[in-house]
Protein backbone atom coordinates (compact mmCIF):
# COMPACT_ATOMS: atom_id res chain seq x y z
CA UNK A 1 0.00 0.00 0.00
CA UNK A 2 1.12 3.41 -1.01
CA UNK A 3 -0.34 6.84 0.24
CA UNK A 4 -0.70 8.76 3.33
CA UNK A 5 -3.07 8.14 6.62
CA UNK A 6 -5.29 11.40 7.44
CA UNK A 7 -6.03 11.82 10.88
CA UNK A 8 -9.79 13.70 10.77
CA UNK A 9 -11.51 15.63 13.02
CA UNK A 10 -13.76 13.29 13.67
CA UNK A 11 -11.87 10.53 14.11
CA UNK A 12 -11.36 9.01 11.57
CA UNK A 13 -7.93 7.68 9.98
CA UNK A 14 -7.95 6.92 6.34
CA UNK A 15 -5.45 6.25 3.55
CA UNK A 16 -5.42 8.61 1.06
CA UNK A 17 -3.80 6.55 -2.32
CA UNK A 18 -3.10 9.89 -4.51
CA UNK A 19 -3.58 12.85 -1.92
CA UNK A 20 -4.23 16.42 -3.54
CA UNK A 21 -3.97 20.04 -1.93
CA UNK A 22 -7.57 19.45 -0.96
CA UNK A 23 -6.21 16.34 1.26
CA UNK A 24 -4.30 18.68 3.45
CA UNK A 25 -6.44 21.77 4.22
CA UNK A 26 -6.44 22.11 8.24
CA UNK A 27 -3.70 19.15 8.01
CA UNK A 28 0.20 19.39 9.50
CA UNK A 29 2.73 16.70 8.82
CA UNK A 30 5.15 15.17 10.99
CA UNK A 31 7.98 13.13 10.67
CA UNK A 32 7.70 9.12 11.95
CA UNK A 33 10.67 6.26 12.31
CA UNK A 34 10.06 3.03 10.68
CA UNK A 35 11.41 -0.15 11.83
CA UNK A 36 11.68 -1.06 8.13
CA UNK A 37 12.23 -4.88 8.94
CA UNK A 38 8.78 -5.14 10.92
CA UNK A 39 7.08 -1.94 9.28
CA UNK A 40 6.44 -0.70 13.07
CA UNK A 41 6.30 3.11 14.28
CA UNK A 42 8.58 4.08 16.61
CA UNK A 43 6.68 5.03 19.25
CA UNK A 44 9.00 5.11 22.23
CA UNK A 45 12.58 5.43 23.55
CA UNK A 46 12.30 1.68 25.09
CA UNK A 47 10.97 0.43 21.90
CA UNK A 48 13.66 1.83 19.87
CA UNK A 49 16.17 1.03 22.37
CA UNK A 50 15.29 -2.54 21.84
CA UNK A 51 15.64 -2.42 18.12
CA UNK A 52 19.26 -1.12 18.35
CA UNK A 53 20.38 -3.54 20.72
CA UNK A 54 19.20 -6.44 18.96
CA UNK A 55 21.68 -4.49 16.18
CA UNK A 56 24.79 -4.31 17.89
CA UNK A 57 24.41 -0.68 19.82
CA UNK A 58 24.93 -0.51 23.32
CA UNK A 59 23.97 2.12 25.89
CA UNK A 60 26.93 5.14 25.98
CA UNK A 61 27.12 6.86 29.48
CA UNK A 62 29.13 10.26 28.37
CA UNK A 63 26.62 13.01 28.70
CA UNK A 64 23.86 12.63 31.41
CA UNK A 65 21.45 14.93 29.65
CA UNK A 66 21.89 12.56 26.18
CA UNK A 67 20.24 9.38 26.03
CA UNK A 68 22.98 7.51 23.72
CA UNK A 69 24.47 4.67 21.96
CA UNK A 70 27.63 3.32 20.89
CA UNK A 71 28.44 0.81 18.45
CA UNK A 72 31.81 -1.42 19.30
CA UNK A 73 34.11 -1.44 16.12
CA UNK A 74 33.17 1.81 14.98
CA UNK A 75 32.96 5.73 15.62
CA UNK A 76 29.22 6.14 15.40
CA UNK A 77 27.83 7.91 18.07
CA UNK A 78 23.81 8.43 18.34
CA UNK A 79 22.76 11.29 20.60
CA UNK A 80 19.13 11.85 21.37
CA UNK A 81 17.23 14.07 23.79
CA UNK A 82 15.81 12.47 27.26
CA UNK A 83 12.26 13.58 26.63
CA UNK A 84 10.96 11.38 23.79
CA UNK A 85 9.10 14.51 23.38
CA UNK A 86 11.85 15.91 21.78
CA UNK A 87 12.95 13.45 19.66
CA UNK A 88 13.10 15.70 16.05
CA UNK A 89 13.35 14.37 12.72
CA UNK A 90 16.70 15.26 12.43
CA UNK A 91 17.75 13.17 15.23
CA UNK A 92 15.51 10.12 12.97
CA UNK A 93 17.74 10.73 9.59
CA UNK A 94 20.84 10.31 12.04
CA UNK A 95 19.86 7.37 13.47
CA UNK A 96 18.69 6.00 9.44
CA UNK A 97 22.15 7.15 8.30
CA UNK A 98 24.19 5.17 10.35
CA UNK A 99 21.33 1.69 10.40
CA UNK A 100 21.69 1.55 6.53
CA UNK A 101 18.19 -0.21 5.39
CA UNK A 102 17.01 -0.48 8.71
CA UNK A 103 15.00 2.39 9.13
CA UNK A 104 12.97 4.94 7.30
CA UNK A 105 11.67 8.68 7.74
CA UNK A 106 8.06 8.94 6.49
CA UNK A 107 5.30 11.13 6.94
CA UNK A 108 2.03 10.98 8.51
CA UNK A 109 -0.40 13.75 8.04
CA UNK A 110 -2.54 14.83 10.70
CA UNK A 111 -5.62 16.24 10.44
CA UNK A 112 -6.16 19.56 12.48
CA UNK A 113 -8.62 20.48 14.59
CA UNK A 114 -10.77 23.61 14.56
CA UNK A 115 -11.58 23.60 18.26
CA UNK A 116 -10.67 21.81 21.11
CA UNK A 117 -12.09 18.46 21.83
CA UNK A 118 -11.70 15.54 24.20
CA UNK A 119 -11.87 12.20 22.13
CA UNK A 120 -13.27 9.27 23.81
CA UNK A 121 -14.91 5.56 22.61
CA UNK A 122 -14.22 3.04 20.98
CA UNK A 123 -11.87 2.47 17.93
CA UNK A 124 -13.86 0.04 15.24
CA UNK A 125 -12.46 -1.26 12.70
CA UNK A 126 -14.62 -1.30 9.60
CA UNK A 127 -14.45 -3.86 6.12
CA UNK A 128 -13.44 -1.11 4.31
CA UNK A 129 -10.27 -0.37 6.19
CA UNK A 130 -11.87 2.90 7.85
CA UNK A 131 -10.86 2.98 11.61
CA UNK A 132 -13.18 5.14 13.45
CA UNK A 133 -14.01 6.64 17.09
CA UNK A 134 -16.73 5.94 18.10
CA UNK A 135 -18.04 8.57 20.87
CA UNK A 136 -20.80 6.76 22.53
CA UNK A 137 -21.20 2.79 21.04
CA UNK A 138 -24.36 0.84 20.75
CA UNK A 139 -25.10 -2.36 19.77
CA UNK A 140 -25.13 -0.55 16.48
CA UNK A 141 -21.83 0.42 16.28
CA UNK A 142 -20.72 -2.81 15.95
CA UNK A 143 -22.75 -4.27 13.24
CA UNK A 144 -19.98 -5.83 10.47
CA UNK A 145 -17.55 -4.83 12.79
CA UNK A 146 -15.40 -7.61 15.37
CA UNK A 147 -13.72 -7.19 18.93
CA UNK A 148 -10.50 -8.69 18.62
CA UNK A 149 -8.19 -9.73 21.31
CA UNK A 150 -4.49 -8.06 21.29
CA UNK A 151 -1.62 -8.67 23.48
CA UNK A 152 0.17 -5.94 25.25
CA UNK A 153 3.30 -5.47 26.54
CA UNK A 154 2.48 -3.56 30.10
CA UNK A 155 5.60 -1.68 30.99
CA UNK A 156 5.71 0.40 27.02
CA UNK A 157 2.05 0.01 26.87
CA UNK A 158 2.38 -1.33 23.17
CA UNK A 159 0.24 -3.73 21.23
CA UNK A 160 2.72 -6.50 19.85
CA UNK A 161 1.94 -6.41 16.04
CA UNK A 162 4.69 -9.11 14.63
CA UNK A 163 6.10 -11.90 15.95
CA UNK A 164 9.78 -9.94 15.42
CA UNK A 165 8.48 -7.27 18.12
CA UNK A 166 7.62 -10.57 20.23
CA UNK A 167 10.56 -12.11 20.19
CA UNK A 168 12.60 -8.85 21.14
CA UNK A 169 10.42 -8.82 24.23
CA UNK A 170 10.57 -11.99 24.72
CA UNK A 171 14.61 -12.21 24.77
CA UNK A 172 15.04 -9.30 26.92
CA UNK A 173 13.11 -10.83 29.77
CA UNK A 174 15.29 -14.25 29.47
CA UNK A 175 13.32 -16.46 27.07
CA UNK A 176 15.67 -18.22 24.13
CA UNK A 177 14.41 -19.76 21.12
CA UNK A 178 13.64 -23.08 21.19
CA UNK A 179 13.93 -25.35 18.01
CA UNK A 180 12.19 -28.77 18.91
CA UNK A 181 9.18 -28.55 16.72
CA UNK A 182 9.76 -27.13 12.97
CA UNK A 183 5.86 -26.79 12.75
CA UNK A 184 6.09 -23.98 15.41
CA UNK A 185 7.73 -21.23 16.85
CA UNK A 186 8.75 -22.00 20.41
CA UNK A 187 10.54 -20.14 23.16
CA UNK A 188 12.05 -21.79 26.58
CA UNK A 189 13.01 -20.15 29.76
CA UNK A 190 15.99 -21.45 31.51
CA UNK A 191 15.70 -23.11 34.89
CA UNK A 192 11.60 -23.43 34.38
CA UNK A 193 10.00 -26.17 32.80
CA UNK A 194 8.44 -23.14 30.72
CA UNK A 195 7.68 -23.55 27.10
CA UNK A 196 5.90 -21.07 24.29
CA UNK A 197 4.50 -22.53 21.51
CA UNK A 198 2.71 -20.41 18.69
CA UNK A 199 1.72 -21.11 15.74
CA UNK A 200 4.82 -19.64 12.89
CA UNK A 201 2.20 -17.59 11.07
CA UNK A 202 1.29 -14.31 12.92
CA UNK A 203 -2.38 -14.70 11.39
CA UNK A 204 -2.87 -18.11 13.84
CA UNK A 205 -1.55 -16.10 17.00
CA UNK A 206 -4.91 -16.41 18.79
CA UNK A 207 -6.07 -15.32 22.43
CA UNK A 208 -5.46 -18.29 23.97
CA UNK A 209 -1.63 -18.32 23.04
CA UNK A 210 -1.90 -14.72 24.40
CA UNK A 211 -3.19 -16.09 27.46
CA UNK A 212 -0.50 -18.26 27.86
CA UNK A 213 2.16 -15.51 27.51
CA UNK A 214 0.15 -13.59 30.28
CA UNK A 215 0.62 -16.56 32.69
CA UNK A 216 4.32 -17.68 31.60
CA UNK A 217 5.08 -13.91 32.35
CA UNK A 218 3.38 -12.03 35.44
CA UNK A 219 3.07 -8.29 35.17
CA UNK A 220 4.01 -8.29 31.73
CA UNK A 221 1.87 -8.69 29.21
CA UNK A 222 -1.97 -8.22 28.94
CA UNK A 223 -4.58 -9.30 26.80
CA UNK A 224 -7.08 -6.78 25.85
CA UNK A 225 -10.07 -6.01 23.61
CA UNK A 226 -9.74 -4.17 20.20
Amino acid sequence: MSGVWLFKQNGVVRRVESPGSDSFQGSARRKILVHVTSNEVVTSYDMLERILSSLGWERYYDDPDMLQFHKRSSVHLISLPKDFNKFKSMHMYDIVVKNRNMFEVRDLVLKLKTRRKTMSGVWVFKQNGVVQLVDSPTSDSFQGSARRKVLVHVPTNEVVTSYYMLERILLSLGWERYYDDPDLLQFHKRLTMHLISLPKDFNKFKSMHMFDIVVKNRHMFEVRDM
